[in-house]
């Protein structure tokens, strides 16, 4: 069974709550902005307080938080192809 590890970034929405949202990750970078599926509100660097990596190990789910040397970060707008098949099996679920 291969583990399947998703990235996590927790961030300051203005309520005092501080709701952890699903990062995409893109050419082995995390794109940014990370937007709520929710709301479609989107957060930059500055509202983002940090990255957590959540795995399955021996059954029991962990997380593990990323430190900031280990961010790699895609510009704002990168130039994506939105209507590839590729850009909707890792954007669009």
């Amino acid at each position: 069974m291969k583990a399947k590890v998703s990235l996590l970034a927790r961030v300051n929405d203005g309520t005092g709550a501080f709701p952890q949202i699903p990062a995409a990750i893109y050419r082995r970078a995390i794109l940014m902005p990370v937007q709520r599926k929710s709301d479609g509100r989107s957060f930059g660097l500055k509202d983002i307080i940090g990255f957590y990596a959540r795995y399955p190990e021996n059954g029991k789910r962990k997380f593990s938080r990323l430190e900031k040397t280990q961010w790699q970060l895609t510009p704002s707008s990168p130039k994506l192809n939105r209507t590839s098949p590729a850009f909707r099996r890792v954007f669009c679920r």
